[in-house]
């Protein structure tokens, strides 16, 4: 069994030595590739530690996942520099003083691409009508949970765009948005539908005709490979 390197250690009342915890490590990648790839199915304690992993945790002295702690500079004036975030592109998105999710044109998006759930009396919004905010986008390095890239996006001083700044990207800069696979548009929780008792998060996606608009749970894990958009604020003129 993969954890009696690190049992037998605890057993014996010592530290783990170099060379056990670096087998260790190496059989639970190894675990963590066959798992990624649908490989295994393994027991539901095993499955936490793989998922944290996968996201990007790493292992401490005694073998227990932990989330990874790296000094993350805090940049106001520019792209975030994150080790599970790749800067892709930036442009400046403009919030009308009118928008809404009911009023937003449909003439962007494919039949049956927008959820009928996005509307106003489910969404809430941290968008300031008429300000310009500097879009950022970013691709996923590591699978990421809902929870970890909020928190990324408070400790960076970031707005998440949520449903609201979801259509304002769709219907009116689709041509800088990627096209080749899902974008996410998080928000905190207390701005998101709780639909059948769960929270759902809105994510976008063009198929070649037009835009798809849906929703997604808020639990679970975003793939490495997702985009991301998050606000950043600019002086307006």
């Amino acid at each position: 069994m993969i954890f009696s390197l690190i049992e037998t250690a605890k057993s014996e009342r010592r530290q783990p030595t170099g060379n056990e915890k670096e087998q260790f490590r190496r059989q639970l990648r190894d675990m963590e590739d066959r798992y990624m790839a649908g490989g295994m199915v393994p027991g539901k304690g095993l499955t936490a530690t793989l998922q944290k992993i996968s996201e990007g945790w790493v292992l401490n002295e005694a073998g227990i996942a932990v989330p990874e702690r790296q000094p993350t500079e805090l940049f106001l004036d520019k792209p975030i520099q994150h080790a599970h975030l790749q800067f892709i592109s930036e442009f400046e998105a403009e919030i009308p003083v009118d928008a809404t999710l009911d009023s937003t044109p449909r003439t962007a998006y494919c039949p049956g691409g927008w959820n009928s759930n996005i509307t106003d009396s489910n969404f809430r919004t941290s968008l300031v009508p008429g300000k310009k905010y500097m879009a950022e986008v970013y691709w996923l390095r590591r699978n990421k949970s809902s929870e970890s890239l909020v928190k990324i996006a408070d400790e960076q001083k970031r707005i998440l765009p949520g449903a609201l700044g979801g259509a304002i990207l769709t219907s009116r800069y689709g041509d800088k948005l990627p096209k080749d696979f899902w974008v996410v548009c998080l928000d905190k929780p207390e701005n998101l539908w709780r639909g059948a008792g769960v929270l759902l998060v809105p994510f976008f996606r063009w198929d070649g005709i037009g835009w798809n608009f849906f929703l997604s749970f808020w639990l679970g894990v975003w793939d490495q490979g997702f985009y991301i958009v998050l606000f950043r604020e600019v002086s307006n003129p």
